[in-house]
C-alpha cells in the first residue's frame, strides 16, 4: 500500500471512529447534564420546604422535581444504557426508579414542614444517583 493510500485510510478510520464516539457519547452527556441540573436544584430549592420561600418559588421547585422524575424514568431507555451501566457511569435501574419515585415524593412534601422526612428523602435521592452532599 502506498504512503498516500495509507494516510487516506487512517484519515477515514479516524473520521468514522470520531463520529461514532460522538454519537455514542451524546446520551451520556445528556445524563450528566441532568445530574448537574439536579445538583443545582437541590441546593437552589433547599429553602422552599415548609413555606420558608415564596409560593411561586415553592411551586417551581415542585414542578422541577416532577420534571426530574420523568427525565430519570427515561434514563434506562437511552441508547447504550447497558454499556454505560457496565462502565459504571449511570446507576442501575432500581436506583433510578427509587430516585424517580422519591422526586415525586419531594414534590408532594415540599409544602409540609416535616423537615426530617424531607431531609431523609433528599439524602436517599443523593445516594441513588451517586451524589455526595458536599459536592
Amino acid at each position: 500500500m502506498s504512503d498516500g493510500m495509507e494516510k487516506l485510510l487512517y484519515s477515514c478510520v479516524s473520521v468514522v471512529v470520531g463520529f461514532s464516539f460522538g454519537i455514542a457519547s451524546k446520551p451520556l452527556q445528556e445524563y450528566f447534564e441532568l445530574i448537574k441540573e439536579i445538583r443545582r436544584a437541590l441546593i437552589e430549592y433547599a429553602n422552599c420546604y415548609g413555606g420558608l420561600a415564596k409560593k411561586d418559588k415553592t411551586e417551581k421547585a415542585s414542578e422541577k422535581y416532577r420534571e426530574f422524575s420523568g427525565r430519570l424514568a427515561s434514563v434506562p431507555h437511552m441508547s447504550l444504557y447497558w454499556l454505560y451501566r457496565w462502565l459504571n457511569q449511570v446507576p442501575d435501574k432500581e436506583q433510578l426508579l427509587e430516585a424517580k419515585t422519591r422526586f415525586i415524593g419531594m414534590s408532594n412534601v415540599i409544602y409540609t414542614d416535616d423537615f426530617d422526612a424531607i431531609h431523609k428523602t433528599e439524602e436517599r435521592i443523593r445516594r441513588c444517583l451517586g451524589l455526595e452532599a458536599g459536592e
